[in-house]
């Protein structure tokens, strides 16, 4: 069974990144407040996820990321994240953004997510 292998553009990145098999939705949380708001998955891999927000968020935010399980959306695991890049984009109602893991993804995560 294939996983969506992204092609590298001048890569910097020690892990590959996958593309989930359809639109797969993740809820972000900050590390101040009760705010939750939910992000698209852009991308993901053991170190690190990349991610559709329609909220403002900026480089060096730390970022609680619940990820889906079986059961959907709010049934996963919570990984930290340290936002590495975040991009507005043209009418500022959605960025383009990218995290750090603060620990590695396990083997059979990062598998539900791009496979399951």
């Amino acid at each position: 069974m294939a996983i969506g292998l992204i092609a590298p553009q001048c890569e910097q990145r020690r892990e590959p990144r996958y593309r989930p098999r359809r639109r797969t939705a993740c809820f972000l949380r900050r590390g101040v407040g009760n705010q939750t708001w939910q992000a698209t998955i852009r991308n993901v891999s053991s170190e690190g996820i990349g991610l559709i927000v329609n909220q403002a968020i900026k480089t060096g935010m730390l970022l609680a990321v619940q990820l889906p399980g079986k059961e959907g959306p709010d049934s996963g695991i919570v990984k930290m994240i340290k936002v590495t890049h975040a991009i507005p984009q043209p009418g500022g109602t959605w960025w383009v953004a990218g995290g750090i893991f603060a620990s590695k993804l396990s083997t059979a995560d990062l598998r539900g997510l791009v496979v399951g």
